[in-house]
Order: C-alpha cells, then sequence, then structure tokens
C-alpha cells in the first residue's frame, strides 16, 4: 500500500505526451520563483518581468497545451511541490509557460463584492473564465487585464 501512491504518480506521468511533461516539469520548477517574486517585489513588478523574461515565441509551439489543459497542468505540479500556492501564483506561472509557447492568454485578476469580498486571479483565452470561479458560480469584476 505504501508504494500505491508513487505508482500511480508514475503512471500519470507516462500517459503524458512529450509537450505536457515539459509543461509541467517547466511549472514546478518555476513556482518557487514565483512566489519568490510575489513575496519581493510584489506583483507589478513580478508582472514587468514576465513580460520582460517570458517573450512570446512567433509561430506559437505546436505541443504546448491549451488554457484547460495547462491549468491542470500546473495544479498538478503544484500539488507534488512543497510550495501550496494560491492562484494567483499559479496563474502567473501558467501565464508565464504560456506566453513563453507562443499563445495568446489574459493574466486577470479581479473581485467578487456581490457575496463576500473575494479575489481571484486566472488566466483566460477569448473569453474563457476561470474554471474555479464557473465551479463557484461566482462572477468577478476584472480589476487587472495583462495581454500576453
Amino acid at each position: 500500500m505504501v508504494l500505491r501512491k508513487p505508482l500511480v504518480f508514475i503512471r500519470k506521468l507516462r500517459s503524458l505526451d512529450r509537450g505536457e511533461l515539459k509543461f509541467a516539469a517547466q511549472a514546478w520548477l518555476l513556482a518557487p520563483l514565483m512566489e519568490t517574486s510575489l513575496l519581493t517585489l510584489g506583483v507589478k513588478r513580478t508582472i514587468k518581468g514576465i513580460q520582460f523574461l517570458f517573450r512570446a515565441k512567433t509561430p506559437s509551439a505546436p505541443d504546448a497545451p491549451h488554457a484547460q489543459r495547462a491549468e491542470q497542468l500546473v495544479n498538478a505540479a503544484y500539488r507534488r511541490h512543497l510550495l501550496r500556492g494560491e492562484c494567483l501564483p499559479r496563474s502567473l506561472v501558467q501565464f508565464s509557460l504560456m506566453r513563453r509557447a507562443g499563445k495568446h492568454v489574459r493574466f486577470v485578476m479581479g473581485v467578487n463584492t456581490h457575496e463576500d469580498f473575494r479575489a481571484h486571479a486566472w488566466v483566460e483565452t477569448r473569453g474563457s473564465e476561470s474554471s474555479r470561479a464557473k465551479a463557484e458560480g461566482l462572477k468577478f469584476e476584472k480589476l487587472l487585464v495583462v495581454e500576453s
């Protein structure tokens, strides 16, 4: 029974295609850097750093995952990390890697003031919404939108 979790993890890794595996590994490596940057530099300067360091490739990488799959891979990388980042660092990791892959995405920060005050960050493509916001049935007012 002790070996069950590592075996399931290895089986899941083997099921990923090359592009997804590369994306997940990069997300896992980028997570501590993003967390450190947010703590030391703040959101604004971290975003400026992303825009400088993660320039878009032209044309887009053919093996890069689509936005919803990228979100799943970033979440999986965080689950297997010592860090348990919230939506902000996770979204910035996803935004950085998708931007680098040449995908047209937007990083969005918003608030919901209708019931409880909640802030949320997500990555969207052509009008897609955050999967967490959809699951909770929340509508967020966009405060900050950064195009890739």
